[in-house]
């Protein structure tokens, strides 16, 4: 993990407030982040119920998705431009907002990039 992303793995070592720190060692964050990996990569994980359970339809995030386009926007709410995927992803190293009314895709997306992270296909 700290090879990946250094600041997620500075956060992971200090967890707690002030007054109650725990500190983890660079073992247990590897530990944490490989269970993570596995996680991510687990049939229950990548083939999921998008329309709930008593619908029998099952998603692969292997096969179903697509390179879709997205809009950026500022902070006013105002369209600044197209992304796709890609370069969303290198957007989302600043503090980002994935908005969009109910069953667009967000958590398909936040699972796509989970799932790329753990397989280490990510750019």
């Amino acid at each position: 993990l700290k090879c990946y992303d250094q600041y997620l793995f500075e956060d992971l070592k200090w967890t707690g407030n002030v007054t109650s720190i725990i500190k983890y060692t660079e073992n247990d964050v590897e530990m944490i982040a490989q269970d993570l990996r596995n996680l991510y990569l687990s049939s229950a994980f990548q083939k999921f119920h998008p329309l709930g359970e008593e619908i029998d339809i099952i998603f692969d995030l292997e096969t179903t998705f697509t390179d879709v386009v997205f809009w950026k926007k500022n902070t006013n709410n105002r369209t600044t431009n197209q992304l796709k995927f890609w370069d969303l992803l290198d957007e989302l190293k600043n503090l980002s907002v994935i908005e969009g009314e109910a069953g667009k895709g967000k958590t398909t997306l936040l699972k796509r990039i989970a799932s790329l992270w753990a397989s280490g296909k990510h750019p």
